[in-house]
Formats: C-alpha cells, sequence, structure tokens
C-alpha cells in the first residue's frame, strides 16, 4: 500500500490542483493547491523515512522528486497565469459593464437616458407579440419649467430636475423603467398593468410632485400623458398615443393627467 501510494501521489496531486482552481476563487485554490502540495511531498518523506516502502535507488529517488516537484510547479505556474489572466477579464468585464451604465444613464438625474430607454423599449417590442405582454408608457413634462431657469436660474433648474428624477424613481415599481426622454420631458415604462392600472398609477406620481417640496423652487407640477399597448399596437404607437395625451393634458390646463384616446375607448368599452 505504501509503495502504491508513492505511484500514485505524482498522478492525483495534478488533478487536485485543476478541481482547485476550476471550483474556488483563484486565492482560494491556490492555497488549496499549496497545501495539497506539501501534505504530498510529506507523505512521500514519511512513507520513505519511516521504511513504510522499500528505499529505491538514489537515483531513482532523485528523478522521483525532481519530476513530481517539477511537474507540479509547473502547473502551479500555469495556474497563477491564468488565474491572473481570469481576475484581469473580470476586471475587463467590470470596466465595460461600468462604462456601459454610464452610457444609457443620464448624468444630471440618474435615470436612463433617452439611447437608454430605447435600448429597454426595443427589448420590450420584441417581446410585444407575446399574448401575455401587458405594457404602458406614461410621458411626463414639467409645467413652466422655462420659468424656472429664467426666475431661479439654471443651477436651480438641474436641481429641480435632479429631485424630479429620484422621486420618480422612488415612486415607480421596481419592474417598471424611468428615463428622461429630453430636456424637462421624462418618460415611464410600466410593465404588466392591469387595464386602467397605468392612470391610477400616473395620476398618484401627479399628486406626489405637487405635494413634493424642491430645492430651490419650493414647489412646482407635472403633466402626465397615458398610453397602454392594445390589440396590433406597437411600442412606438404607443408612445406617439401617450404623447398626444400629454398634449391634451397640457392644453388642458397643466398639472392633468390624461389618456390616450385608444385607452380611453377600451376603458369605455367602445374600442
Amino acid at each position: 500500500a505504501a509503495a502504491q501510494a508513492l505511484v500514485t501521489l505524482p498522478r492525483l496531486s495534478p488533478l487536485v490542483f485543476l478541481l482547485a482552481f476550476l471550483g474556488w476563487p483563484p486565492q482560494r485554490a491556490l492555497f488549496v493547491g499549496v497545501g495539497v502540495l506539501g501534505a504530498a511531498v510529506a507523505v512521500v518523506v514519511t512513507i520513505l523515512g519511516f521504511g513504510l516502502a522499500p528505499m529505491p535507488p538514489l537515483s531513482a529517488l532523485v528523478d522521483f522528486f525532481l519530476l513530481f516537484v517539477g511537474a507540479q510547479t509547473l502547473l502551479l505556474g500555469l495556474m497563477l497565469v491564468f488565474a491572473r489572466a481570469r481576475g484581469r477579464m473580470a476586471v475587463a468585464e467590470q470596466r465595460l459593464a461600468w462604462l456601459d451604465h454610464i452610457a444609457r444613464t443620464d448624468p444630471l438625474t440618474g435615470t436612463l437616458n433617452r439611447r437608454g430607454f430605447q435600448e429597454v423599449l426595443d427589448r420590450e417590442a420584441e417581446r410585444s407579440g407575446d399574448r401575455e405582454c401587458r405594457l404602458a408608457v406614461v410621458l411626463v413634462d414639467l409645467d413652466h419649467f422655462k420659468r424656472v431657469n429664467d426666475e431661479h436660474g439654471h443651477p436651480a433648474g438641474d436641481a429641480v430636475l435632479t429631485e424630479f428624477g429620484a422621486l420618480m424613481q422612488r415612486l415607480v415599481r421596481t419592474s417598471d423603467a424611468v428615463g428622461r426622454w429630453g430636456g424637462e420631458e421624462f418618460i415611464v415604462l410600466i410593465r404588466r398593468p392591469v387595464p386602467g392600472e397605468a392612470l391610477f398609477l400616473a395620476d398618484r406620481l401627479r399628486r406626489a410632485v405637487e405635494a413634493h417640496q424642491f430645492p430651490a423652487v419650493d414647489r412646482v407640477t407635472a403633466s402626465f400623458g397615458v398610453a397602454e399597448l392594445g390589440p396590433g399596437e406597437t411600442l412606438a404607437s404607443v408612445v406617439a398615443a401617450a404623447d398626444e395625451a400629454l398634449y391634451r393634458a397640457k392644453a388642458g390646463g397643466r398639472n392633468r393627467t390624461a389618456a390616450s384616446r385608444p385607452m380611453l375607448q377600451r376603458m369605455s368599452g367602445t374600442g
């Protein structure tokens, strides 16, 4: 058995190295691999030292240790190179993810920028043929925002936009998405609303904005246009319908929530 151990150990230890680096983070795998190497050498020394196996010729013993230790050292070196490469790849992936996040995020408000939100719309458009796909779009425009810039200055206007974006993100559901569509106009994608729910959620946002205290200007209001994805409609047409509803909300006196005409028809049962 002792002699068999001398033959088996050199064959098993490289496998342990490989399994360690495949199954654990590099630091832990290195610790385990070095431990296994040390334990294997200790076992061999013990077997020979206590006479549990016949002492081979000195030349054979030297060849054994050179082969064993050399192979383990080479494998350890390769594993270290692999670990460093894997670590660099992880750092590169994190950097790319961060750059992608920056490219899709509005730096002032922290919401998605138009590009980022369009990507969300494109992904949802690919799923819109599914019968279970229920979506609504809410377009939001801050009322009389030019007056805020004119009376309080652009820094105050930027502060209002920042606070407004943060407020929208706090109030929407985690499954929904908020983006800055342009200037003082924002857009919200509501996923899987029940019929009429988007209109209720939008008006809840409107009332929250009306009651919120904004920096520098105290109070602002916003107008909301809502449209839901209906049979035969595309997300592009839903965005256009929400824009038309927003126009009616502003024309009706602002600080209002309006539903698109197709949505009103479906809610009244005439569509």
